[in-house]
């Protein structure tokens, strides 16, 4: 017969391959910084304790990098990468807070990015000299 389990054993956490924290989807640009420079990147979702990234050129394990363009600067450590898109493990841990805040700002990036177009469409009709954006 099987026995039940002790109210010790309930209360010792299961691990099952499952995340710590919900991740938010956020496919937001931005600019990874390294000791080799700078370089485009998008972050494509985080949660409190790191973030999914996609690069051209992937930072090695272990590097030590910020990520930038955003409205935080995100410090951490690459902890994987693999066909151009690698894991960042923050230096300290975000709050839920932070995390929403930032899935707001990723829900206003494709209206920022319209209308960088059409400024920019306008700005070349006019025959205004292109500028950074």
């Amino acid at each position: 017969m099987a026995s039940l389990p002790h109210a010790a054993d309930a209360a010792a956490p299961i691990y099952r391959g499952q995340r710590d924290f919900s991740r938010a989807r956020l496919n937001v640009p931005a600019r990874i910084v390294t000791f080799n420079g700078t370089s485009d990147c998008v972050l494509i979702d985080m949660s409190c304790t790191g973030a999914k990234i996609a690069a051209d050129d992937c930072p090695r394990v272990g590097s030590m990098v910020i990520i930038e363009g955003l409205p935080m600067e995100l410090f951490g450590t690459i902890r994987w990468a693999r066909r151009g898109l690698f894991g960042f493990e923050f230096d300290a841990a975000m709050t839920q807070e932070d995390v929403i805040a930032m899935r707001h700002y990723a829900d206003g990036e494709a209206a920022r990015q319209k209308e960088a177009q059409i400024t920019y469409a306008r700005n070349w009709v006019q025959g205004i000299r292109h500028t950074a954006y």
